[in-house]
């Protein structure tokens, strides 16, 4: 494993936390572990932001140590989903064929998104044709 201390991390965001699953559980005890070392060692001390729309806060904020917890309100913002296929599609985006990552005639669409490349969302980021200078990104990958 890499670096333990998660050393040169300032923030974690963890979203959706009200979906519970075993790996997400065991991910805040990591965290909350990782947080408690960081303050006895006098370490740079890690932020872990817990996000949700639907999740009873107190329950998070009791077991990281009556933490603080900010609600807010207002408008949503549009957002706009797209699928890998389709970004392939809109950039032509061509997987080498001696790639692990390629994968385009299998069925399985966990393995397609297990190996997505971060020169693909730089070529996504950086098309020629789309001006999207002006969007923020936010991608999520999940295992």
């Amino acid at each position: 494993m890499g670096d333990r201390n998660l050393t040169g991390i300032t923030h974690v965001i963890v979203d959706e936390v009200h979906e519970r699953s075993l790996l997400g559980d065991f991910l805040l005890i990591v965290l909350k572990s990782l947080i408690e070392k960081k303050y006895a060692y006098g370490l740079p001390q890690l932020k872990v932001i817990l996000m949700s729309a639907t999740v009873d806060s107190s329950l998070f904020s009791r077991y990281f140590g009556n933490c603080p917890v900010l609600v807010a309100t207002g408008r949503t913002h549009p957002v706009t989903t797209h699928f890998l296929e389709d970004i392939y599609e809109s950039i032509n985006y061509h997987l080498a064929s001696d790639s692990p990552a390629y994968l385009r005639h299998q069925a399985c669409v966990f393995d397609k998104v297990r190996y997505v490349s971060f020169v693909l969302m730089r070529s996504l980021m950086q098309a020629p044709e789309k001006d999207m200078s002006h969007l923020l990104w936010l991608v999520f990958l999940t295992l």
